[in-house]
């Protein structure tokens, strides 16, 4: 094999060792990991003379990609968050400010419903109710007439009767949380617990809520005391409302007709929490306006109401008895929950349709039940100023008014 002259290898080798310099030996390892071409093509361009060009640092940066799809560009944009915006629900109820114009016969509310239900998923029995209350809840003058069938109705309201048996039984019962004097802090006391039919340390209300067993309570405690303020009796009626929710059972509150704390400041605390709770609130007071004395006995005092505002607080109070009980028992159906009572027969009920239902889980379905017939009761024999009536007997207490 013939090599060529040496002398051909002579400028080669400056040439190479003319490019290394040129491209700068001080970094050497960079320099080598180059290509090949690059290399021979820079050390070409240093040994012809020309100036090198300067070395351009490129930072990376974030930019829309262009994707090629079927010989067309799609640029990909980051994806923007959708946010979806709801209305809230519309409060329509009357402001507690303005419970003079709340009307007198209350209707049943969302709040209700669910404690009903739930009160029947906890074996509540749905044919008794109860009463809280002083002297203006006691039998002889309230609801104790439609049990001893005394009470006489007019044609129009012949439907109340359906109500009156649905709860026969409950009207004249002696309720363990109702006395003559009973205040917010005494249905929440042992101490004035009857020892006859109550266990040891229980109050007349937790007393009251096992021996009957409601699936409503009806709520009045009016009587006031020295030293009571709005707040205070808000505080006390907050208890109670939470311990028979607690239990189940529904609670209807009460307005009064008096205006012993002389600003009603009492019937507006009893609107706030009716308002709060979102519970039913039957407003007597506004029943018994243009009445004589708007329905307080001045003759007696500034407390006790006439005879014919008794008459109308029994009627009044069995109308919102009969509204409440009649919405939640559509709520039961529509919810087909089973209410199993023994010996109490199911009774059927013509009951106007909810435009709003809640919706819950049910525990078991609805019974068959059988309608009633509708009867006419005897009348209820009036009372004159001056008959011997029984009256309830006021707690020992000076500061108490029965």
């Amino acid at each position: 094999m013939k090599y060529p002259p040496r002398k051909f290898f002579v400028p080669v080798t400056f040439l190479v060792v003319l490019g290394l310099l040129g491209c700068g030996l001080a970094n050497p390892v960079l320099n080598l990991l180059d290509e090949s071409t690059d290399s021979v093509q820079q050390s070409q361009a240093d040994a012809n003379g020309r100036p090198k060009e300067p070395q351009v640092s490129i930072e990376p940066s974030i930019v829309p990609v262009d994707i090629e799809v079927e010989n067309s560009v799609e640029t990909v944009a980051p994806a923007t968050p959708t946010v979806e915006i709801y209305t809230a629900t519309p409060d329509l109820r009357m402001l507690p400010e303005q419970w003079r114009e709340w009307p007198v016969v209350p209707t049943v509310t969302h709040r209700a419903v669910q404690i009903y239900l739930n009160g029947l998923a906890k074996g509540n029995n749905p044919h008794a109710f109860s009463k809280v209350g002083d002297c203006h809840c006691v039998n002889s003058v309230f609801f104790g007439v439609y049990d001893r069938g005394w009470s006489s109705l007019p044609q129009e309201d012949w439907y109340l009767n359906e109500t009156i048996q649905y709860f026969e039984g409950s009207f004249n019962r002696e309720s363990a949380a109702v006395h003559g004097g009973f205040t917010g802090a005494s249905v929440l006391s042992p101490l004035w617990a009857d020892s006859k039919r109550c266990e040891r340390g229980e109050t007349p209300l937790a007393c009251e809520l096992r021996l009957q067993n409601p699936s409503i309570v009806l709520i009045s405690l009016e009587v006031g005391w020295t030293g009571r303020n709005s707040q205070t009796y808000s505080d006390y009626l907050r208890k109670i409302l939470d311990q028979v929710i607690d239990y189940g059972a529904v609670p209807i509150l009460a307005t009064k007709a008096d205006n012993v704390e002389g600003d009603y400041s009492i019937n507006l605390a009893t609107a706030k929490l009716a308002y709060e709770y979102d519970l039913p609130l039957w407003n007597f007071w506004r029943s018994v306006q243009g009445m004589e004395g708007d329905g307080i006995d001045y003759s007696r005092d500034n407390f006790h109401l006439t005879v014919e505002a008794w008459d109308r607080r029994s009627f009044t109070g069995l109308k919102a008895l009969d509204s409440v009980w009649r919405g939640l028992l559509e709520a039961q159906n529509n919810s087909q929950i089973e209410v199993t009572i023994s010996p109490t027969t199911s009774v059927e009920i013509n009951t106007p349709t909810l435009e709003d239902t809640i919706s819950v889980i049910p525990t078991a379905t609805l019974q068959p039940i059988s309608p009633i017939s509708t009867q006419v009761i005897t009348p209820w024999p009036t009372s004159t100023p001056g008959d011997s009536v029984s009256t309830p007997t006021p707690e020992p207490s000076e500061n108490r008014k029965d």
